[in-house]
């Protein structure tokens, strides 16, 4: 169950760190061209057997402004959740409700800015989400303890163009749970992913390289300083240059670190509507 635990929150620490929060516009942010009005991904894992297993299933929703508005996730092709953003006049996301299938509020989270208009924290009211599993089943005692513990406040750091940088997960104490450190190149391509724990150590760190379209190429994993994923990324683009099938090919590296690791091939679908010019 502990195991269990550590990958929830790892799982829950990665939607909660999203791209919705920062200048430029959401579809820029995600490498999108052209007025992308929705995206529909269909995240497949292809096991040595030709067989797939569905990992994820989302349609994102976007105004002619290129923000988000919608995301709706999917399991087993029926609605799991539902995200809506709400904007501030500045344009800046203001806050965000996730709801259940059945419409009942699960989560909120606000959002604050600095002077120049870039994200500096983010806030989660988890007082609903608390009574609930990860499978959105009436959690037991268990799972009420860890939504307890769990990080309630994101705070950023970003650079003089509001791209994200840093961000700390603390508890309601202030307590830090996990730290993740960006680092860009001159396209502002992430090429540098870290994370720390919640002793300030360092555990994990990814390097990404890109094609010609900035789009992901190679992605190499290492924790603690050991190779333990590389992963090759090739695509199938539409007449906007936006990719519409990705196949992703991993290579295990077969140490200590890695016994925990799906070695699985991936593969990404994803269907593109746009508005009309």
């Amino acid at each position: 169950m502990k195991r269990q635990i550590t990958l929830l929150m790892m799982a829950i620490i990665f939607c909660s760190s999203d791209i919705y929060t920062y200048t430029p516009s959401s579809y820029v942010k995600m490498n999108l061209n052209g007025s992308v009005k929705s995206l529909t991904q269909l995240e497949n894992k292809l096991s040595p057997d030709s067989t797939s297993n569905i990992i994820q299933n989302s349609t994102k929703f976007f105004d002619n402004n290129g923000k988000i508005f919608e995301l709706m996730k999917l399991k087993n092709h029926k609605l799991f959740s539902k995200i809506n953003y709400y904007y501030s006049d500045s344009g800046n996301i203001s806050y965000s409700r996730e709801t259940n299938a059945d419409g009942s509020l699960y989560l909120e989270i606000k959002y604050f800015y600095d002077d120049e208009g870039y994200i500096k924290s983010k806030f989660f009211d988890r007082s609903h989400q608390k009574s609930y599993s990860f499978d959105r089943q009436k959690a037991d005692v268990e799972f009420e303890e860890y939504y307890s513990n769990l990080f309630t406040k994101i705070q950023y750091k970003c650079d003089y163009k509001g791209y994200k940088i840093e961000e700390k997960f603390l508890k309601d104490n202030g307590e830090l749970t996990r730290k993740l450190t960006y680092k860009y190149d001159f396209k502002y391509n992430l090429v540098e992913l870290k994370i720390y724990n919640s002793n300030g150590q360092a555990e994990k760190r990814i390097k990404y390289r890109y094609n010609n379209y900035n789009d992901i190429l190679e992605s190499k994993t290492y924790i603690s300083n050991r190779l333990a994923l590389t992963s090759t990324f090739s695509y199938v683009y539409d007449e906007n240059d936006n990719w519409i099938s990705r196949t992703e090919k991993r290579k295990l590296q077969e140490n200590l670190f890695t016994t925990n690791i799906d070695s699985s091939d991936i593969l990404t679908q994803r269907i593109i509507t746009y508005y009309a010019n």
